[in-house]
């Protein structure tokens, strides 16, 4: 298996500097993170099922799984896990989102529908997320 992912969950994290800069490149990429889901979320319309939640969670997490062995393959900018990884993917994919909405949805007499959604949901991200790491390998 790949040494990187094999590696002690949050080690990546442990290896970012702590202050005020990574604080702002966070906060930097969780404002632009925020405001593309926004974006991302209202163009999408939901239908039968919460779409905008699923298409912003899928791309998030295929994007994640391109990036980061690329970024460990190559000699990747000092900020670019607390800038794009943690704020910027992070305040843009949701995992509290597609809670509620499985709730929601049972809730409102959909239960199968958002046990569906929700299970499907986290499947479909880890697909994605395998698929992208195995592409970001071979770039």
């Amino acid at each position: 298996m790949r040494e990187w992912l094999t590696a002690a969950p949050g080690a990546a994290l442990r290896r970012i500097p702590p202050g005020p800069r990574t604080a702002l490149l966070v906060a930097l990429g969780g404002l632009a993170g925020a405001w593309l889901r926004v974006a991302l979320t209202e163009w999408v319309r939901p239908g039968w099922l919460p779409w905008g939640t699923f298409t912003v969670n899928l791309i998030g997490a295929a994007l994640l799984g391109w990036l980061l062995p690329r970024w460990r393959a190559a000699a990747r900018p000092r900020h670019a896990i607390p800038l794009v990884a943690i704020g910027g993917l992070g305040s843009f994919t949701t995992f509290s989102a597609l809670a509620v909405e499985v709730v929601v949805m049972a809730d409102g007499g959909r239960a199968p529908a958002g046990l569906l959604y929700g299970a499907g949901s986290v499947a479909a991200g880890v697909l994605a997320a395998t698929l992208a790491t195995r592409l970001g390998e071979r770039s």
